[in-house]
């Protein structure tokens, strides 16, 4: 009988127990079902429940990458013209001061002004959390303890929210086991960009398969994010007008001028990098570190650039498992130490020690893109108030699509002054006004007894509504 049969576990440990027997994150092998199932659930059961509502009303509908995902078939459009309409209604009262839709002592400009995580992602989120405690619990015996990395290993973001469920002894040889592997998965990728040089040919899919141990060490499995476009639209070769291109924008009646900006980021960006990157240009401090760019730099770049992003992200996670592993481990002491390097090395006792290798863990790694469409957003809001300051373009700006919910609140958190803040709420009340207007039409035309009438624009307007609260960058019109 095998050790694994000799285990008598709970659901979550057996399934775990499967996934460390394969390669990859076995984390990541178990939530990998995740949306699928909350979107199963949400377009058959959940999707008009209270607690359904109220958290789409706090996270001000779905994330990017969601929202992509469900305006890509008109399946489950009736379920989310229905949510919509919902919320479309409850935001107005907040913009309309209705008082059921601000806390008592909310000051104005706090409304809206946040917005929790989309509940797709907190579904995922929380599945991942619950086998992380499965999985601390499983290292913790030294049968299960046996078993891990024989292959199954965790990636950097899932080994981060196991480290401070485990004790210092497990901790210790958790670091160890991927320092090696890391270490270790870091040669293939120094040979791989070798033979590109010799060989510069881009077999996508043998790429990506020769990249697969390093990325999922280093950022886990792809989760097919489609939140970003392509490169072949960078229209990089006219000059670059800030104001006449946000202008330009705000004339389309189709889309989020802030959300095309973020888009020309991205684009240029990751454009200039994949140009960079087959000149074999020091490009490190600009590559992108977290799950959410890594892949789609992977898989939309050229094969130089996903060789780079590749080494670029393991590095950086190993970078800070050594650092770890360094803290927990000091060099013993010279021969001749100094006073005051002796009192500190007493002073920096085991306990003090693994504190300070948990706080190292538990900081994350910066990644530049995230920094870089944060910017791109912000400047582009502030651009947005010194046009409003100037009273010739309000009558573009009134006659434009608006801004999507998203980056509507990152206006309002931004604090722009009362007049400027007086106008953008108008101008999305406005756009929102039509919008629920469209979305009940659609739905009323849904019932059977109004079977003769035509049917219009009003049946796409699901769509318009969950691009008008998530934003998109994928889309050039919505």
């Amino acid at each position: 009988m095998s050790r694994q049969k000799k285990i008598s576990r709970g659901y979550g440990e057996a399934t775990l127990l499967s996934a460390i027997a394969e390669e990859g994150c076995p984390i990541c092998h178990n939530v990998a079902g995740s949306d699928d199932n909350y979107f199963f659930w949400f377009f058959n059961e959940n999707y008009y429940e209270a607690h359904t509502l109220d958290g789409l009303a706090r996270s001000l509908g779905f994330c990017p990458a969601h929202g992509a995902a469900v305006t890509r078939t008109a399946l489950g459009s009736y379920q989310l013209a229905a949510v919509h309409e919902v919320l479309v209604r409850r935001v107005r009262d907040k913009l309309s001061g209705h008082p059921a839709g601000r806390t008592q002592g909310e000051r104005q400009g706090s409304i809206l002004a946040t917005y929790d995580r989309c509940p797709a992602c907190r579904d995922r989120e929380k599945a991942a959390e619950g086998n992380a405690f499965w999985l601390a619990n499983l290292l913790e015996d030294p049968v299960g303890a046996d078993l891990y990395a024989h292959p199954g290993m965790l990636c950097y973001p899932h080994l981060r929210a196991v480290l401070p469920r485990v004790s210092a002894l497990t901790l210790d040889r958790l670091l160890t086991v991927h320092e090696a592997a890391m270490a270790a998965a870091t040669e293939p990728l120094v040979e791989l960009q070798a033979e590109l040089s010799r060989n510069p040919s881009d077999g996508r899919q043998d790429l990506v398969k020769a990249l697969l141990p390093a990325l999922r060490l280093a950022v886990g499995h792809d989760t097919g994010n489609g939140a970003y476009p392509s490169l072949d639209e960078s229209g990089t070769s006219r000059k670059w007008d800030p104001v006449a291109d946000l202008l330009e924008g705000f004339r389309r009646a189709d889309a989020c001028p802030v959300c095309l900006e973020v888009r020309r980021a991205w684009i240029q960006w990751i454009g200039w990098l994949d140009n960079a990157a087959s000149r074999a240009a020091p490009i490190d401090d600009l590559l992108p570190t977290c799950p959410e760019h890594v892949w789609p730099t992977v898989h939309l770049g050229g094969a130089f650039l996903a060789v780079a992003a590749a080494q670029r992200a393991l590095g950086a996670v190993l970078s800070e498992v050594r650092t770890a592993v360094r803290t927990l481990k000091p060099p013993p002491p010279k021969d001749r130490e100094r006073p005051v390097q002796r009192l500190k090395r007493i002073l920096s006792g085991p306990r003090r020690r693994l504190r300070e290798a948990r706080r190292v863990l538990a900081r994350g790694v910066r990644c530049p893109v995230c920094a870089r469409l944060t910017v791109a957003s912000d400047r582009t809001l502030s651009l947005l108030f010194a046009l409003l300051e100037d009273r010739q373009h309000l009558a573009t700006i009134e006659s434009s699509y608006g801004l999507c919910l998203k980056h509507f609140s990152r206006a309002l958190a931004l604090n722009p002054n009362p007049e400027v803040r007086a106008i953008l709420v108008a101008v999305e009340n406005a756009k929102l006004a039509r919008l629920q207007w469209e979305l009940e039409e659609s739905l009323r035309k849904a019932a059977w007894n109004y079977r003769p009438e035509a049917k219009g624009t009003e049946q796409t307007a699901w769509r318009r509504a969950v691009l008008r609260f998530s934003g998109s960058l994928t889309q050039e019109t919505t």
